[in-house]
């Protein structure tokens, strides 16, 4: 039932990121993830530049299993959002540890003041037991 408010919803109002959002976690909890995946990316289409609805898709694919898959879809999104601090933060989060510190340098040359690339940041710090490192990005 509510997936079909959710598509009535959806349909009403287009320029709703969090109804479309919604109706896509709706589609995968029901174990839909091809149709999440669709309308995603009828989202993306409908609302370009949103970096939430990017975020959402990479995510979809990663909880499907589909590592390669997310990455594809993370590089298509900072192609078309290369500043968004959300995508970067997540960029830094999937790159192996080793590529890490070379992905925030990059993360922080394109939006230095972004509280999503600062927070990842402070989260490289504290994971590799730099405390007092940590705390002052987190500052």
């Amino acid at each position: 039932m509510l997936v079909l408010w959710c598509r009535a919803g959806v349909l009403r109002c287009m320029a709703s990121v969090p109804l479309w959002l919604s109706s896509a976690s709706l589609e995968e909890r029901a174990g839909n993830v091809a149709k999440a995946r669709a309308l995603l990316e009828q989202a993306r289409l409908r609302n370009p530049k949103k970096d939430t609805l990017w975020l959402a898709a990479v995510r979809t694919e990663q909880r499907a299993g589909n590592e390669k898959a997310a990455e594809a879809v993370l590089a298509k999104a900072l192609q078309d959002c290369p500043t968004s601090g959300l995508l970067l933060s997540e960029s830094i989060r999937m790159a192996p540890r080793p590529a890490q510190k070379a992905k925030s340098t990059d993360a922080l040359k394109k939006n230095a003041s972004d509280p999503y690339v600062l927070a990842t940041i402070a989260e490289l710090f504290w994971r590799n037991r730099k405390v007092d490192n940590a705390r002052m990005w987190f500052k």
